[in-house]
């Protein structure tokens, strides 16, 4: 993976070394911490949250009934505390917590690197898993049935031909890769006279692992803040990282022991209705997050002044930044805002482009059309939409809300067109998001 050397396996023994070796910035250069003292700062960060937001709610006296940012970011900063404790305590068989420097490239790296993955590796590496560590697909539960769809390049699925709900995961990040999504060598592992291909996607960077599992991972990196990294920049992260050892490649994830919360393998659901109601609390619980913000009386003096003196002209995406600024040394404020209300917003872009998560909606099958059609008929996500009208623009949302106009014309063309899967118009309404709620 590192120009010079043989392909190494991204694993515990390796990986602090690769992504020095590949890191941008003063951080190459920094001694990596021992992940026991990574582990106390995280939560030492996220008591001290919960204290602060604690007390922001006994000192608070609102006009009204309707809870107050702190009101609501509380119960979140309690919740995140008691899982980043369970996570801790129960860090899945085979792998294991280990300091990574995260080094972010750009959107567009990261989405060229994407696309290789998706068109030229992944039904390679389900090949390679299937003719190579068949052994260990079998000891992680996948049946017969999906061993064969395996070699045949495609995801697994059970004896009933419904896919497990499992992920080819990228062990160093695609997005903080640094030069390892930047440069192509060829990968030893794949077929022979194989194109090079970019080192973050090599088979020594891979693992199938379910979905929960990568849940896990994504928890430690969301804590940490690794988004909101800058190209370019470079920072030490804690990751939940496979252990290669005697009996286990480190290509598959291991079965967990019957007691462990990830014991056995789920499988996808096609109900539309399923996966509907699995993102309706993250979209209300941005709304409430987002109203209270609007609500909240020293919030609204800012804006109101900046407003007045053009500061908020709408051209700056980080105008929001202002706010946090002028904010100064509100802590309890500040933690509600920038640990809770954006990171809620992402949440529903992430289960968004979870459920779109496809190249082109005239490709989709009727079932997910029906699915795109029916998420953006809710009325809690154009609740979520309107609410940002009029406030300094706040990037998680612009990003959101493009995305979404993205979604609504790819429908509309798919149904200009009278393809098999445009069987509901969707509901045309003059809406405020669409003539630009969000500043840019």
């Amino acid at each position: 993976m590192i120009a010079g050397t043989e392909d190494r396996k991204a694993d515990t023994k390796t990986i602090t070394a690769l992504t020095a070796e590949s890191g941008f910035g003063d951080g190459v250069t920094e001694t990596p911490p021992a992940a026991d003292q990574m582990i106390a700062q995280i939560r030492d960060r996220l008591a001290s949250q919960v204290k602060a937001l604690a007390k922001a709610c006994q000192q608070a006296h609102p006009d009204n009934s309707r809870p107050t940012l702190f009101d609501i970011a509380y119960p979140l900063a309690v919740q995140r505390l008691q899982q980043f404790d369970e996570v801790i305590e129960n860090i899945p068989k085979g792998f294991v917590l280990a300091p990574v420097l995260y080094s972010k490239i750009k959107r567009a790296e990261n989405d060229t690197v994407w696309k290789e993955f998706g068109s030229r590796v992944q039904h390679s590496f389900f090949a390679f898993l299937a003719n190579d560590h068949s052994e260990e697909l079998r000891a992680l539960g996948i049946c017969e049935r999906g061993i064969k769809r395996m070699k045949a390049g495609r995801a697994p699925v059970n004896e009933d031909g419904v896919p497990y709900f499992m992920n080819v995961d990228h062990i160093i990040e695609r997005a903080g890769a640094g030069q390892l999504s930047t440069r192509k060598e060829v990968d030893p592992l794949m077929p022979p006279d194989s194109e090079p291909t970019y080192s973050v996607n090599h088979f020594s960077n891979l693992i199938l692992l379910s979905e929960e599992a990568h849940a896990y991972k994504n928890f430690l990196n969301e804590l940490q803040e690794v988004a909101r990294c800058r190209p370019g920049d470079s920072k030490w992260v804690l990751m939940m990282v496979p252990e290669a050892s005697l009996g286990y490649s480190g290509f598959v994830a291991q079965q967990q022991d019957p007691q462990h919360p990830l014991h056995g393998l789920s499988l996808r659901t096609k109900d539309p209705s399923a996966k509907i109601a699995e993102i309706e609390d993250t979209i209300g619980q941005a709304h409430s997050l987002v109203e209270a913000f609007r609500n909240d009386a020293m919030i609204a003096g800012i804006i109101k002044r900046n407003k007045k003196t053009g500061s908020f002209n709408g051209k700056s995406k980080y105008d929001f930044n202002k706010i946090s600024a002028e904010i100064g040394g509100n802590e309890a404020r500040r933690i509600a805002i920038e640990d809770y209300l954006r990171p809620s917003i992402q949440h529903v872009f992430w289960h968004l482009r979870d459920i779109f998560n496809s190249s082109s909606a005239r490709k989709v099958s009727p079932e997910k059309q029906q699915l795109r059609i029916r998420f953006l008929e809710q009325e809690n996500l154009e609740q979520l939409r309107q609410s940002f009208f009029g406030l300094p623009s706040i990037e998680e949302a612009k990003r959101l809300q493009d995305y979404l106009l993205k979604e609504e014309q790819k429908l509309k063309e798919t149904q200009a067109g009278g393809g098999d899967t445009a069987q509901r118009a969707v509901p045309v309404k003059e809406k405020r998001h669409m003539t630009g709620a969000i500043p840019r």
